[in-house]
C-alpha cells in the first residue's frame, strides 16, 4: 500500500474553491441540520460517493 504524501491525521491542503465550498456547507448544516446539507447536494447533483460523504461530515464536525 503506497503511503499518503501527507501526515495520516492531517488532510492535505484544499484549493480555495473547495475550502469556499466546505464553508458553504458548514454554514448550511449549522442552519438547518444535516438534511438540509443533503438537499442542497442533491440539488447542485452532487454524485453519492463514500469519499465525498467522509470529506464532507469529517470537515463540517
Amino acid at each position: 500500500m503506497k503511503e499518503p504524501s501527507y501526515p495520516i491525521n492531517e488532510p492535505p491542503e484544499l484549493p480555495p474553491e473547495v475550502e469556499e465550498i466546505i464553508s458553504s456547507l458548514k454554514l448550511l448544516y449549522m442552519l438547518g441540520g444535516e438534511a438540509t446539507v443533503r438537499t442542497a447536494l442533491d440539488e447542485a447533483g452532487v454524485e453519492k460517493r463514500r469519499s465525498t460523504a467522509w470529506c464532507t461530515t469529517s470537515s463540517i464536525r
